[in-house]
């Protein structure tokens, strides 16, 4: 039989368009916005701070010495200007069954507050103090790798070096984690008797953003906590070698025959090669034959978007993140690096 019956089935629309998933952000509700008033125009920011002084001995009817003061000026720059575009033409917007316009209008606000989510944790980087492997009995210096049953030893070695450092408890001490740490936390808190897993934590919000207190601190889940991968190399790349980062993949191809999106020249030696990946994963440089063509935007945005950003020195490419991504390589046959455990950096500070 030839029947031909497609045309007198209907096709719908739904009342609605589908949702983005959203990331729940954190860096509002614990920054300081107390200068937002004065902002209004400027380029800097100063609030210096003074010396501190010492306690003496006094000796009646004896002459003491005035310490100096010395006033030291720290101040914050406002040079970042950040912008997403797009354009809807008015016959779209008459005609379209959706309100696209505002639908993207609302994704551009997070996108928007989501980069700004991401530089803020990334501030991590510019500590005074850290909690590292050696407080744990380990290597000073290194991650520590927390479990259930290290992860209450965390927090408490954290608020103990908040303490030594005598960080004011006059505001609210929080803790930016991950959902992996999260996750380790309710463990603990099932292994510990509780009736349930968010027993010991009185957040109103189950999943992303404020979770309760833990600990003498309120606690924050966020996915853009700072993450970092290293990928030690012992030689150069060779052709066919792909370095995959948050699912882009970048392709090695012979020297000086760099072909193909997301391909790299590997060069005459590693340093250039790693070099020439560092420039192909940030998108820098000028792209072509003898350095790399460039990824395509859609997955250009996708490092965007997870605020990727390469860099290299002496064996060893290091891959930062507004979050948790995964890194992987594939050898054309022999392998020449090793990509290490990723790091996430938490944030831990007063309000």
């Amino acid at each position: 039989m030839a029947n031909s019956l497609t045309a007198a089935s209907p096709e719908y629309r739904s009342a609605r368009m589908q949702n983005l998933l959203k990331a729940k952000l954190v860096a509002r509700e614990i920054s300081n916005m107390e200068e937002r008033a004065t902002l209004t125009n400027g380029i800097k920011v100063h609030r210096p701070y003074h010396s501190d002084v010492s306690v003496n001995s006094y000796t009646k009817g004896t002459a003491v010495t005035a310490q100096d003061v010395t006033i030291t000026d720290e101040y914050l720059t406002v040079d970042q200007t950040k912008e997403a575009t797009v354009y809807i033409d008015n016959i779209d917007k008459i005609q379209n069954k959706y309100d696209v316009a505002n639908k993207m209008i609302d994704r551009i606000g997070y996108a928007l507050k989501k980069n700004i989510d991401g530089a803020f944790m990334a501030e991590v980087a510019n500590s005074t103090y850290t909690v590292t492997d050696g407080d744990f009995g380990g290597t000073s210096g290194n991650p520590v790798t927390v479990s259930v049953s290290n992860v209450f030893k965390l927090f408490t070695t954290v608020e103990a070096k908040a303490n030594t450092a005598n960080i004011e408890d006059t505001t609210p001490w929080f803790f930016v984690v991950t959902p992996n740490l999260k996750a380790l936390m309710q463990q603990t808190n099932l292994a510990n008797g509780f009736n349930q897993a968010d027993a010991a934590l009185q957040g109103t919000l189950k999943g992303m953003g404020y979770m309760g207190t833990w600990g003498n601190m309120n606690v924050f889940v966020s996915n853009s906590v700072k993450h970092t991968n290293v990928f030690t190399t012992s030689a150069i790349l060779v052709d066919t070698d792909i370095v995959t980062i948050a699912g882009v993949a970048f392709t090695a191809d012979a020297d000086n025959t760099a072909v193909g999106v997301g391909h790299f020249s590997i060069q005459n030696s590693e340093d250039l090669c790693m070099a020439t990946l560092v420039t192909a994963i940030n998108g820098t440089g000028t792209p072509g034959v003898d350095t790399y063509i460039d990824i395509t935007q859609a997955n250009r945005d996708i490092l965007k978007n997870a605020g990727v950003s390469a860099s290299y020195a002496a064996h060893v490419l290091t891959i930062t993140s507004y979050g948790n991504i995964t890194c992987s390589y594939t050898p054309a046959s022999t392998s020449y690096g090793t990509w290490s455990t990723q790091v996430a950096d938490c944030r831990f500070g007063q309000y």
